[in-house]
Protein backbone atom coordinates (compact mmCIF):
# COMPACT_ATOMS: atom_id res chain seq x y z
CA UNK A 1 0.00 0.00 0.00
CA UNK A 2 1.40 3.44 -0.98
CA UNK A 3 0.69 6.02 2.20
CA UNK A 4 0.61 9.60 1.57
CA UNK A 5 3.37 11.90 2.90
CA UNK A 6 1.34 15.25 4.00
CA UNK A 7 0.21 16.71 7.02
CA UNK A 8 -3.20 15.48 6.58
CA UNK A 9 -4.65 13.61 3.75
CA UNK A 10 -8.17 13.43 2.38
CA UNK A 11 -10.47 11.91 5.74
CA UNK A 12 -11.69 8.50 5.18
CA UNK A 13 -12.34 7.04 8.41
CA UNK A 14 -14.89 7.39 11.40
CA UNK A 15 -12.69 4.75 13.72
CA UNK A 16 -9.69 2.44 13.21
CA UNK A 17 -8.31 -0.18 15.55
CA UNK A 18 -4.05 -0.74 14.43
CA UNK A 19 -2.17 -3.48 14.96
CA UNK A 20 0.66 -2.80 12.94
CA UNK A 21 2.04 0.89 14.50
CA UNK A 22 4.63 2.37 12.70
CA UNK A 23 4.14 4.19 9.13
CA UNK A 24 0.53 2.66 8.91
CA UNK A 25 -0.47 4.39 12.22
CA UNK A 26 0.85 7.83 10.97
CA UNK A 27 -0.72 7.57 7.97
CA UNK A 28 -4.16 6.83 9.78
CA UNK A 29 -3.84 9.78 11.74
CA UNK A 30 -3.55 11.66 8.51
CA UNK A 31 -6.69 10.12 7.05
CA UNK A 32 -8.89 10.06 9.95
CA UNK A 33 -12.54 12.46 9.88
CA UNK A 34 -13.02 15.22 12.51
CA UNK A 35 -13.05 14.01 15.57
CA UNK A 36 -11.86 10.09 14.60
CA UNK A 37 -10.52 7.74 17.25
CA UNK A 38 -7.76 5.06 16.53
CA UNK A 39 -6.98 2.00 19.27
CA UNK A 40 -3.54 1.15 18.59
CA UNK A 41 -2.17 -2.11 20.15
CA UNK A 42 0.83 -3.40 18.25
CA UNK A 43 4.03 -2.54 16.85
CA UNK A 44 4.83 -4.95 13.96
CA UNK A 45 5.28 -1.95 11.27
CA UNK A 46 7.95 -0.36 14.17
CA UNK A 47 7.94 1.48 17.38
CA UNK A 48 8.65 4.48 15.60
CA UNK A 49 5.80 7.09 14.59
CA UNK A 50 6.72 10.01 12.76
CA UNK A 51 3.17 12.15 12.49
CA UNK A 52 2.24 15.79 12.40
CA UNK A 53 0.08 17.27 15.24
CA UNK A 54 -2.51 18.61 12.69
CA UNK A 55 -4.85 15.79 12.96
CA UNK A 56 -5.19 15.56 16.62
CA UNK A 57 -5.68 19.40 16.32
CA UNK A 58 -7.12 20.55 13.33
CA UNK A 59 -9.48 17.73 13.39
CA UNK A 60 -9.84 16.24 17.06
CA UNK A 61 -8.52 13.18 16.43
CA UNK A 62 -7.53 10.88 19.57
CA UNK A 63 -5.02 7.82 19.63
CA UNK A 64 -6.26 5.74 22.48
CA UNK A 65 -3.61 2.99 23.94
CA UNK A 66 -4.86 0.05 24.44
CA UNK A 67 -2.97 -2.36 27.23
CA UNK A 68 -2.85 -5.79 25.93
CA UNK A 69 -1.87 -6.66 29.55
CA UNK A 70 -4.74 -6.32 31.78
CA UNK A 71 -5.90 -8.76 34.71
CA UNK A 72 -7.79 -11.82 33.50
CA UNK A 73 -10.97 -10.75 34.99
CA UNK A 74 -11.01 -8.02 33.41
CA UNK A 75 -10.49 -9.51 30.33
CA UNK A 76 -13.15 -12.13 30.76
CA UNK A 77 -15.61 -9.13 31.35
CA UNK A 78 -14.32 -7.77 27.96
CA UNK A 79 -15.10 -11.04 25.92
CA UNK A 80 -18.13 -11.97 27.37
CA UNK A 81 -19.32 -8.04 26.57
CA UNK A 82 -17.89 -8.97 22.76
CA UNK A 83 -19.82 -12.38 22.44
CA UNK A 84 -22.83 -10.87 23.34
CA UNK A 85 -24.12 -6.52 23.81
CA UNK A 86 -20.85 -5.25 21.91
CA UNK A 87 -20.85 -7.81 18.87
CA UNK A 88 -21.42 -6.28 15.62
CA UNK A 89 -24.42 -7.27 13.98
CA UNK A 90 -23.03 -7.16 10.10
CA UNK A 91 -20.31 -9.40 11.95
CA UNK A 92 -21.20 -11.88 9.09
CA UNK A 93 -20.78 -9.09 6.20
CA UNK A 94 -17.53 -7.74 7.77
CA UNK A 95 -15.51 -10.84 8.17
CA UNK A 96 -15.31 -14.77 6.94
CA UNK A 97 -13.68 -17.83 7.90
CA UNK A 98 -11.57 -19.38 5.32
CA UNK A 99 -9.71 -22.91 5.93
CA UNK A 100 -5.63 -23.10 6.21
CA UNK A 101 -5.61 -24.59 3.18
CA UNK A 102 -6.91 -21.72 1.28
CA UNK A 103 -4.03 -19.27 2.96
CA UNK A 104 -2.46 -19.18 -0.14
CA UNK A 105 -5.29 -17.72 -2.07
CA UNK A 106 -6.29 -15.60 0.62
CA UNK A 107 -2.50 -14.15 0.31
CA UNK A 108 -3.01 -13.83 -3.30
CA UNK A 109 -5.93 -11.48 -2.64
CA UNK A 110 -4.64 -9.43 -0.17
CA UNK A 111 -1.40 -8.65 -2.01
CA UNK A 112 -4.03 -7.78 -5.26
CA UNK A 113 -6.26 -5.26 -2.77
CA UNK A 114 -9.25 -8.05 -3.52
CA UNK A 115 -9.98 -8.60 -0.09
CA UNK A 116 -12.78 -6.75 1.86
CA UNK A 117 -13.14 -7.01 5.66
CA UNK A 118 -11.38 -10.01 7.57
CA UNK A 119 -10.19 -13.35 7.08
CA UNK A 120 -10.02 -15.68 9.70
CA UNK A 121 -8.21 -18.86 9.61
CA UNK A 122 -10.06 -21.91 10.59
CA UNK A 123 -8.06 -24.75 11.29
CA UNK A 124 -10.33 -27.23 11.21
CA UNK A 125 -12.04 -26.71 8.09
Amino acid sequence: MQFGTRPLESPQWAGAVDSVGGEQLAWLARTMQREGVIAAFGNAGGAEFKGSVLPYILRGVRLLGVNVNNPVDRMKFLWRRLATDLKPRHLDRIARRIPFGSLENAFDGLLEARVVGRQVVDFSL
